[in-house]
């Protein structure tokens, strides 16, 4: 949603249908993973054990800014 004030912002999440919760952006809330070495003739690896590592480690940590880990 663009154009919308920072001022703006409660007011606005007062208004969502019950159920739909705010989403924080500052933190680990969402992981990608490649397929790995078993589906992609580019792989190097196999990625679903890391990647559930770091979800387990990680998810809900809050940083100081978007984060991406690679």
């Amino acid at each position: 949603i663009t154009g919308i004030e920072k001022d703006d912002k409660e007011q606005l999440i007062s208004e969502l249908p019950e159920g739909v919760t705010t989403v924080v952006h500052r933190g680990v809330n969402s992981l990608i993973a490649c397929v790995g070495k078993g589906y992609c003739k580019n792989g190097q690896m196999e990625t679903k054990e890391l990647a559930d590592y770091v979800e387990r480690k990680h998810y809900g940590r809050k940083t100081s800014h978007k984060c991406k880990i690679g």
